[in-house]
């Protein structure tokens, strides 16, 4: 028998031994799958349920709708935010029906505070200021200050100054000053202090023989008016 013996010659054809998948069989080949987070699995699966007897909407389409719905809400609320930024306006002021008490809204010294007398001259107070005011905006104030009063003593009340505040639209009127000295106290009546009484009324005074208390001549109004009195203490003892 003879026994040949075969060798391979170069270009020759040898079948050769079968190469392992770089993969293991179990996932020799991938499944080419997308997270279930992906667009595009999510969109496959709504195909997938649509072809089953569903209903298949684009996910672009479901973002069109609520982009939709979203901006018709914010233009829905537009005007609610709107009306929210109110324009402040200026005050007004209107005369209230009826007559009402005119008022002091500040004064410095306070009142019922001592007045200490300065040094220079020895003869004079401290300085009162008072800001009036009155509801009534078209009202004039007649203002006295009066020494030593109330009640009325003929040889000590004495009225001192008298301001008339006119009539400026507005409930506040402007300051009013008065000094009180020794040329306004009645001289020889030796007291050591004497009060500073500021009288304030809507309406002019009675002349003082035609008041009809003969308490208060120097101060009374109608009936229909107001007075308000407000009072100081000066100590200062003049000759």
């Amino acid at each position: 028998m003879w026994l040949l013996k075969w060798e391979p010659s170069k270009g020759s054809l040898r079948p050769s031994a079968p190469h392992a998948h770089p993969y293991p069989a179990r996932c020799a080949r991938p499944r080419q799958t997308l997270p279930r987070w992906s667009a595009a699995g999510e969109d496959a699966r709504e195909s997938a349920r649509g072809g089953q007897g569903g209903l298949s909407v684009p996910k672009a389409g479901r973002l069109s709708t609520r982009l939709c719905f979203f901006r018709r809400a914010w233009l829905a609320a537009l005007p609610l935010w709107a009306c929210a930024c109110v324009v402040p306006l200026a005050p007004q002021f209107e005369d209230p029906a009826g007559n009402y008490p005119p008022y002091v809204i500040g004064s410095s010294p306070p009142a019922g505070a001592e007045l200490a007398a300065s040094a220079q001259p020895p003869t004079s107070a401290d300085t009162i200021e008072v800001t009036l005011g009155d509801p009534n905006l078209e009202d004039k104030l007649v203002c006295r200050w009066i020494i030593d009063y109330p009640p009325y003593d003929g040889f000590l009340s004495r009225v001192a100054q008298e301001v008339t505040l006119p009539a400026t639209g507005a409930v506040k009127r402007e300051a009013i000053l008065f000094a009180p000295s020794c040329a306004d106290i009645q001289s020889g009546s030796g007291l050591p202090s004497h009060r500073v009484t500021l009288s304030v009324a809507d309406r002019p005074f009675w002349l003082p023989e035609e008041a009809p208390d003969p308490n208060l001549p120097l101060d009374s109004v109608r009936d229909e008016g107001f007075v308000v009195r407000t009072t100081w203490i000066m100590d200062l003892a003049c000759p």
